[in-house]
């Protein structure tokens, strides 16, 4: 996994834990999250996340093993492996510091957490777009990016 902010081999791309759980569990949404990750592929865009997404997405499989009640779970042994694929995958972390400030700011000014609101202001810093699977967060981004892009409404475009 390799450790950056700028000077990216090609384009590059923000995506949240929204759009990258997509990728490795099966759920609403994952056919769209894979052709995205394809055309990135074909088009070689630098796919960058910031430093906290590894904990969201081993939230997400917490989630996935132990659902809601009702749901049925998946085993802890899955969910590890299918961390270990996304771990082993080609996604850039950026380094936090450089836009902790931007993202508090932003999250006071869009009524984003800073978690959310630090994926705004990685991807600003890099001046390319942002993808989510979040409509909230799509929609309080929206107001003043219009790069911020949600994943099975904006695709089609790209």
């Amino acid at each position: 996994m390799a450790e950056a902010l700028t000077d990216t081999a090609g384009p590059s791309v923000v995506v949240d834990s929204s759009v990258a759980a997509k990728w490795v569990f099966p759920e609403h949404g994952s056919r769209a999250a894979a052709e995205l990750a394809e055309r990135w592929a074909r088009t070689e865009h630098v796919v960058t996340v910031p430093a906290h997404f590894w904990a969201e997405v081993a939230n997400i499989a917490r989630h996935k093993v132990s659902p809601a009640a009702g749901a049925p779970g998946i085993r802890a042994e899955v969910a590890r492996a299918k961390l270990s694929i996304l771990a082993a995958s080609d996604l850039v972390t950026a380094a936090p510091k450089p836009t902790l400030a931007r993202a508090l700011e932003l999250a006071l000014e869009l009524g984003l957490t800073v978690w959310d609101a630090a994926y705004v202001a990685l991807a600003e810093s890099l001046a390319t777009e942002f993808w989510t699977a979040d409509r909230d967060l799509a929609g309080r981004a929206r107001r003043r990016f219009p790069w911020v892009r949600l994943l099975g409404e904006d695709d089609a475009d790209h």
